[in-house]
């Protein structure tokens, strides 16, 4: 998902668009999270968000700007030990 801006939108209502669809597809991806890949594009959500952040962060303020990918950030690494783990389990398989 790239970010598109509207030309008749205003830059905040464009930029809460594409937070929401990005929250949308992680939300999606959390359901489905009995599929390896989930945790993987969930990941890939959350990168896109921080990115749209850091975009806008001159704009929200310090504060809120670390507010928000600070709690992306650990969403992202509590997912990051099932994510390891199916890895390490593919690598194992691939060499016996």
């Amino acid at each position: 998902m790239s970010f598109h801006f509207k030309i008749s939108e205003p830059p905040d209502r464009a930029i809460r668009r594409i937070c929401l669809r990005h929250i949308r597809a992680a939300m999606t991806c959390l359901r489905q999270s009995q599929r390896p890949p989930a945790i993987h594009k969930v990941r890939k959500e959350i990168k896109n968000l921080r990115a749209v952040f850091r975009l806008v962060r001159g704009d929200i303020g310090r504060r809120d700007y670390r507010k928000a990918t600070n709690a992306l950030r650990r969403a992202a690494k509590r997912m990051a030990a099932p994510r390891d783990a199916r890895v390490m389990l593919t690598q194992v398989s691939q060499t016996v």
